[in-house]
């Protein structure tokens, strides 16, 4: 078992250094996402899928494994937090008439492949869907 900083504990430290009210032992995508973190990715390395409770950031920006990590990981969420996020978390900007990115839920390309969500601006959006009709689902963010 590797002492290295998860994402999920990272995101506690993000919770802490913004003075957030800690969600407790169920985390959610949507507590995840307000930490600007993934809930889910894919090992940089040995490209294993994996959650915020066995994923770890790597100094190369990418997820690993606990496999995969060796010395490319933190082992102190606080230093994990000064080096990923210097600047602190930016809060996501809206304006007055809604948010400026969506996170698009489910969606499928040209080809009828699915893809997985990633945030994207509000007009690309818009285009998308009027110009091919393939969204599915949008999840707008709750703002604080």
């Amino acid at each position: 078992m590797s002492s290295t900083v998860t994402v999920l504990e990272l995101a506690k430290e993000v919770y802490r250094q913004n003075n957030w009210l800690l969600p407790g032992d169920n985390w959610s995508m949507a507590d995840l996402d307000k930490a600007q973190l993934p809930m889910m990715g894919g090992c940089q390395v040995c490209e294993a899928s994996i959650a915020c409770y066995n994923a770890y950031p790597s100094k190369s920006g990418y997820l690993r494994c606990a496999d995969c990590i060796g010395e490319e990981g933190w082992h102190s969420s606080s230093q994990a937090y000064r080096d990923i996020f210097p600047d602190g978390i930016c809060e996501k900007k809206t304006t007055p008439a809604g948010p400026k990115m969506v996170r698009i839920v489910w969606a499928w390309d040209d080809s009828n492949r699915f893809y997985a969500s990633s945030w994207q601006d509000v007009e690309n959006v818009i285009n998308e869907s009027k110009d091919k009709g393939n969204i599915v689902a949008v999840y707008w963010p709750d703002e604080d």
